[in-house]
């Protein structure tokens, strides 16, 4: 790099770091639509050098050689720029409104695996008013145009000289929702022999695969001869202290590492020392020394709700193995391992988290009894059972997540884990506690509620329409519970008329005077 070049980037560094806080926010909006905008100029120049077969005179076999090679991008990726290339350059309208930053490269590269000629139109007046997880909801049950050929297999083999297995697996989404819940079932047993060990909260995978053998290990050893053995040292019994999990220390210096903790960064103990999806640490965290390791109850480390985590999967899958052999059963009740489907008034049956599952085969799990179904009104509302008290029966509990897809409401947000039910309208005010009045939020969104930086809301005059309000006069509404889809910007011609409105937007819900009072307002 020149001199100049290292004097720009130092001189975009300090303007981006000076930016105020509105700033930096409009600055990030303003730089991802450019980027979008940018990325669909080179899609369509991409698709043009596809048609022209360009990739030939210039020494390669197919755009996505040419981009590996002269334009650096891995393997993968080039696949994907060239599969939605040649897509775009298909589907004429798509680029056009891609052209024009009507939608990002996540959106029109999902959209662009369903479309046909027969649902054309719908497909992209879906993609004009959805999110990406919005609009793969809104797919589910079509034909995947990606997936034609697809096939399950389940393969392994066993290296000859180091005995290891090794094997890929890829389930039809049917299959793959009893696999997934039969993984929750073991994940959440595992983690009930564990009981009330405190667990490193950097443990890897294969360190709490084997704090789970030990503790079943420990649990199940039997003397031979109970007659020899001092009662209060028999195997069976001996319950695993911490120092089995992080090593013998003084207890100046657990006292010492306590304090810290207790003063700590103000992180939960499910933040500090996380695991990422894909199984290792997070990002920039150094393996501490194994006097230091905080831990947290096991109870702590997953949530009822959602699959497996990364870090909870192979002991899930070895306890899963266990059960298979020994078959236990596990009283602990989850959400997380039961499978839901919904029947909405359309008729179309809908499996959430596995798109696309061929209606024979959820028949045939509904005769087989192996999932729960729901049925939808016409607003929206499964099983429409409440009761009078704050506590949530679990009958309605499974309604309510059944009703919103077994994830978080709040539009834009897929979190799966680490759910509570809300009341929409809050129980101090006389909200009932019942299906039409409650939903599932992430800790994150349904803290951002309680504190007014979001509104979420039941339409006064329509009780099958649920408003949600961001700052900045950014709202979605909520059709029967269904997809919430994003509303005309608020002011102007179109400010609130109702409901509560975010911190610092009370400007936007529009104050009724005689003056702007009408007769078909009073009506």
């Amino acid at each position: 790099m020149t001199s100049a070049t290292v004097d720009q980037a130092h001189t975009t560094l300090h303007r981006i770091r000076s930016y105020s806080d509105d700033e930096l926010v409009d600055a990030l909006s303003t730089s991802f639509h450019h980027f979008e905008i940018q990325r669909a100029h080179v899609l369509a120049m991409l698709g043009e050098f596809d048609a022209r077969r360009l990739f030939r005179s210039r020494g390669a076999p197919d755009p996505a050689a040419w981009l590996a090679t002269f334009a650096g991008q891995s393997t993968r990726a080039a696949e994907d720029y060239r599969t939605v290339a040649r897509r775009l350059h298909r589907w004429t309208a798509f680029l056009e409104h891609y052209l024009n930053g009507a939608f990002t490269y996540s959106v029109v590269r999902l959209a662009l695996r369903y479309v046909t000629e027969e649902n054309h139109d719908e497909v992209l007046g879906m993609a004009l008013t959805m999110n990406h997880q919005q609009l793969r909801e809104a797919l589910s049950g079509r034909p995947d145009q990606e997936d034609n050929e697809a096939r399950e297999h389940f393969s392994y083999r066993i290296d000859e000289d180091t005995g290891w297995l090794k094997g890929s697996i890829r389930l039809n989404p049917a299959n793959a929702a009893v696999f997934l819940a039969a993984m929750k079932i073991a994940e959440l047993a595992g983690l009930r022999d564990l009981g009330d060990l405190d667990i490193p909260t950097d443990a890897t995978p294969q360190e709490l695969l084997e704090i789970l053998q030990q503790a079943q290990a420990t649990e199940n050893a039997v003397p031979m001869d109970e007659e020899d053995v001092d009662e209060e040292k028999k195997p069976h019994e001996r319950h695993l202290q911490r120092s089995d999990l992080t090593g013998p220390l003084s207890q100046e210096r657990w006292a010492a590492i306590e304090r810290r903790e207790r003063q700590g960064s103000g992180e939960s103990p499910d933040q500090q020392g996380c695991w990422e999806d894909d199984g290792g640490p997070a990002s920039g965290q150094t393996d501490p020394p194994p006097e230091a390791r905080s831990a947290q109850p096991a109870s702590r480390l997953v949530s009822r709700f959602g699959p497996p985590t990364a870090r909870t999967r192979l002991m899930a899958l070895m306890n899963l193995a266990q059960m298979a052999r020994t078959a236990p059963r596990s009283a602990t009740r989850a959400p997380g391992a039961e499978i839901h489907l919904i029947i909405g008034p359309d008729g179309q049956p809908r499996l959430f988290n596995h798109l696309g599952a061929d209606a024979s085969a959820l028949i045939s799990m509904i005769f087989n009894g192996t999932l729960k179904y729901h049925v939808q009104d016409s607003k929206g509302v499964i099983l429409k059972t409440g009761s009078p008290t704050r506590v949530i029966p679990a009958s309605v509990e499974d309604a309510v997540l059944a009703t919103w897809g077994h994830q978080c409401g709040t539009p834009g947000c897929c979190n799966t884990r680490y759910l509570q039910l809300h009341h929409i309208r809050g129980f101090a005010e006389g909200g009932p506690t019942e299906v039409a009045n409650l939903m599932p939020l992430c800790s994150g969104c349904h803290s951002l509620v309680n504190d007014g930086t979001t509104t979420i809301h039941i339409d006064e005059h329509d009780e099958a329409l649920v408003h949600f309000r961001f700052p900045g006069g950014r709202s979605f509404t909520a059709r029967r519970r269904g997809l919430p889809l994003r509303n005309a910007p608020a002011g102007g011609d179109s400010p609130y008329r109702e409901g509560p409105t975010p911190h610092g937007d009370e400007k936007l819900l529009e104050a009724w005077t005689l003056d702007n009072l009408s007769f078909d307002d009073i009506a």
